[in-house]
């Protein structure tokens, strides 16, 4: 119980993943997976509802897009399978760079300068 009164029940399958998750005052949130792999994620107020549906690529298992409210998002990987390029649904473009150890060193989102990163040598940002 949170200092507010709020309880939190996690309802699991026989996998030991998160299936359902109930608040006090919130609507649940209920999860569904496919071949071990968060499938969709969904919440129900009676109001209004909102779900995430996820693909992945059969040949390497990364995510390749999800679909929202807002539309399909898709990603483009690298060889290493890190994620160069999302395309939101609005079609426009983010731009991720990383160094030669694999940390992101630059996002650049539609229409806006990139965020740039320096890391140490330990792999901590400084």
């Amino acid at each position: 119980m949170s200092p507010e009164g709020r309880v939190t029940r996690v309802a699991k399958d026989a996998a030991g993943r998160t299936v359902r998750v109930e608040s006090s005052g919130r609507a649940a949130i209920e999860s569904a997976y496919a071949r071990g792999r968060t499938s969709s994620i969904s919440s129900d107020d009676g109001s209004s509802s909102r779900s995430t549906n996820y693909s992945y690529s059969s040949d390497s298992g990364y995510l390749e897009s999800h679909e929202d409210g807002v539309g399909e998002h898709q990603y483009s990987r690298d060889v290493l399978g890190c994620v160069v390029q999302w395309t939101r649904a609005d079609q426009q473009v983010v731009a991720i760079d990383y160094d030669a150890n694999g940390n992101v060193i630059s996002i650049a989102p539609p229409t806006k300068p990139a965020h740039t990163m320096s890391w140490r040598s330990t792999r901590v940002p400084l």
